[in-house]
């Protein structure tokens, strides 16, 4: 947790006026989005960064997080869409453990963009596709707004959804029911990750929305 000196104000900012921030600014910046707010120029800090520097996490799945399983079908692919480095390294090391391709993407926007691509041009990434995961929070467009985009589109309403946030409450629960998510997962645990992934992958029946939001 954070303990907070002083707090000026809450300031409630639609994602599509958030804008990702300059590809200049290298992998190392602590920023993950920029917007503004009363004609101010306003930073927002990688917030899962920060928390990785104070308390690292193991971002290998334990041995019996995959005990059981039948290999695989490397062939299958799964798209990461999330606006912090960090956070998409620790979802790419233990998907590709499993030995699926693994596409990221830096925000939803970017995630729409890639899928609508795959439709247009590339069927054959697009039959590979086997699941997207997706952060809620992220600039230009959010992970409920992108979820919605996917589920009324003919030609990707199939795949499931899986939102992976650490925003949790009644509220988000309602809107992940809202926009058709299929799971919701908690950030971090790379063993709930590995085990809820293997579980799609595998077409595993008891796939619906979690009760732990």
């Amino acid at each position: 947790g954070y303990v907070v000196n002083r707090l000026d104000r809450i300031v409630h900012t639609p994602w599509s006026d958030v804008s990702s921030p300059p590809a200049t600014i290298g992998s190392s910046s602590y920023l993950t989005a920029v917007t503004r707010v009363d004609d101010a120029f306003v930073e927002i800090i990688d917030i899962e960064k920060v928390w990785s520097e104070i308390i690292p996490v193991c971002e290998k799945a334990e041995a019996d997080a995959t005990e059981g399983i039948d290999k695989l079908d490397e062939s299958l692919l799964v798209l990461v869409v999330d606006d912090s480095s960090v956070a998409r390294r620790q979802i790419r090391r233990p998907l590709e453990s499993l030995g699926v391709e693994v596409v990221m993407a830096n925000d939803g926007a970017e995630g729409l963009a890639q899928l609508e691509e795959w439709e247009r041009s590339d069927t054959d990434k697009l039959a590979r596709l086997a699941l997207v995961i997706s952060d809620i929070e992220m600039p230009e467009m959010d992970g409920y707004t992108l979820t919605n985009e996917i589920k009324k589109n003919p030609a990707l309403s199939g795949f499931p959804v899986i939102l992976h946030s650490s925003v949790t409450g009644s509220f988000n629960k309602e809107m992940v029911e809202k926009v058709g998510a299929d799971f919701f997962l908690p950030k971090y645990d790379p063993n709930d990750l590995v085990k809820t992934v293997i579980g799609f992958l595998q077409d595993v029946p008891e796939n619906t929305l979690s009760a732990e939001i």
